[in-house]
């Protein structure tokens, strides 16, 4: 039921941002779920309902975005979305990406007492050298449960670390090429 409010939720947002950049700066959208008040001021977007409110907030460049929302209750989140090709400042400088490897997108997350980042980088490298790189940092940080596998195509290599965790997932885009496609994700338990 959480999952289906939250997929209601972001239906809502969708059309508000679409009613709003249609047709002005505020709207009120009413639903069976409730009331939602919707206003834009320039490059930043407000809602407002009975469950919150968000903020989102767009960039000059439109390479950013920034929600922020907080829940009736007073909890609050912080998403930001880049594609600027730039790794966020938070993850921490012992995490290694190879040479030459190029960031398209990243997010940085705080929610629920957790600091969650999640790169997207390509690379042209060996699948060998890439798992090499990943299973030596793993060992060399003493990551605990760690899962480490190669196939032809793919590296998975992941572990837990004191209150956080990490993965790396890639895979090859074409078998005959040395261009492959990455995601770290890194998540520190931040509150307790």
């Amino acid at each position: 039921m959480k999952k289906l409010k939250s997929y209601a939720s972001m239906c809502l947002f969708i059309v508000c941002m679409v009613f709003v950049s249609a047709c002005g700066n505020s709207a009120t959208i009413v639903t069976e779920d409730g009331t939602a008040k919707v206003s834009k001021d320039g490059e930043e977007v407000s809602i407002k309902s009975e469950d919150g409110e968000a903020t989102i907030k767009s960039s000059d460049d439109n390479k950013n975005v920034k929600i922020e929302s907080k829940d009736k209750d007073g909890n609050s989140s912080t998403s930001e979305f880049s594609e600027s090709g730039k790794v966020p400042d938070d993850l921490p400088k012992h995490i290694p990406l190879p040479d030459k490897a190029k960031v398209t997108s990243s997010i940085k997350s705080n929610s629920e007492g957790n600091t969650t980042i999640i790169i997207v980088f390509s690379v042209e490298t060996k699948m060998d050298e890439l798992h090499t790189l990943y299973s030596d940092y793993l060992k060399d940080k003493g990551y605990l449960e760690t899962t480490d596998m190669m196939g032809d195509d793919f590296i998975m290599a992941s572990g837990t670390l004191d209150e956080s965790t990490f993965s790396m997932v890639a895979a090859k885009n074409d078998p005959e090429a040395d261009n492959i496609e990455a995601t770290i994700t890194w998540v520190e338990k931040t509150a307790k």
